[in-house]
């Protein structure tokens, strides 16, 4: 990456060449479905993967690992559907509504992924969340035309100015690409990449987000 550069990694909101099923893995799927049971989050790093299935039990409070699974998960910027499990055990106490609150305050860094719900005794729900994860792999896949990419760019930055460099001055913007997939990378050309803060990246990030697949 040259001096002039800034790499932003697409999270995505919502074929599966490969599913990796975080700590809990009960699920039964095709077998055109690849299953890896990931436990510690550093194993993450070295998994060349389609969609994370982040797998919670609906039993038992959000612990320490699944915190440090899902930040792995950011990181990366890996695809991920938070699966809520043996919830048929447990729905009678919570509603989806404050389950999906829970995780949402919870991972406060993803809030963009999608939330399914299955069933300890009979599967249900289990083609839903193959069918989320199927559709976020296709968005990983996306390539979105340059052109696009510079018109959201131009229309992000006219409703909010990036920060100034060490002169003072607004960081310039020139142009953004899309360089890779899985997950999308684009990068930006400006005159300060490194003035170009963290809250402001994200801001880009989001205002990508919400006007691609």
């Amino acid at each position: 990456m040259s001096p002039g550069e800034v790499r932003l990694r697409l999270r995505l909101r919502d074929r599966v060449q490969a599913l990796v099923v975080v700590r809990h893995a009960p699920l039964v799927v095709g077998r055109r479905h690849a299953l890896l049971a990931v436990r510690e989050p550093g194993a993450l790093h070295h998994v060349v993967l389609g969609v994370v299935l982040l797998f919670f039990d609906a039993s038992e409070p959000i612990g320490k690992v699944d915190k440090q699974l899902a930040e792995t998960v950011v990181e990366d910027a890996k695809p991920v559907v938070l699966v809520v499990n043996k919830w048929d055990l447990y729905a009678g106490g919570v509603e989806r509504k404050e389950w999906i609150e829970y995780l949402r305050q919870t991972f406060r860094t993803m809030p963009w992924a999608p939330v399914e719900f299955v069933t300890a005794k009979n599967g249900r729900n289990v083609k839903t969340v193959i069918d989320t994860a199927q559709r976020l792999f296709r968005q990983s896949q996306t390539r979105v035309p340059t052109a696009r990419l510079n018109t959201i760019l131009r229309a992000a930055i006219d409703a909010n100015q990036p920060p100034a460099d060490t002169r003072g001055r607004p960081v310039r913007i020139y142009y953004a690409t899309q360089v890779e997939t899985a997950p999308p990378t684009i990068v930006l050309s400006t005159s300060a990449p490194k003035s170009l803060t963290e809250a402001y990246r994200r801001y880009l990030i989001g205002a990508l987000r919400k006007q691609t697949p």
